[in-house]
C-alpha cells in the first residue's frame, strides 16, 4: 500500500472511530461490547499504519539525519 493509501486509509478509521464512539456512550450491554472491540481493532490498525509510515519515513532520510527524528 503506498503512502496516499495508508493515509486515506487513516481518515477512514478515524471517521469510523468517531462514529462508533458516538454510538457507544449511548450503547448497552453485547452492544457496548461490539462497539468497543471494533474500537480497539480500529485503533490498532491506525497504529500499525502510523508504525509504517514512520518506518518508510526513516528509511527515506539521507544517512545521518535519522538521529534528528
Amino acid at each position: 500500500m503506498d503512502r496516499h493509501a495508508k493515509i486515506a486509509w487513516m481518515k477512514e478509521l478515524l471517521v469510523r472511530l468517531d462514529l462508533c464512539q458516538a454510538q457507544w456512550q449511548s450503547a448497552e450491554g453485547a452492544t457496548e461490547q461490539f462497539l468497543a472491540n471494533a474500537m480497539k481493532r480500529d485503533l490498532s490498525e491506525f497504529r500499525r499504519l502510523c508504525e509504517s509510515l514512520r518506518r518508510e519515513t526513516l528509511a527515506n532520510l539521507p544517512r545521518g539525519r535519522c538521529a534528528a527524528v
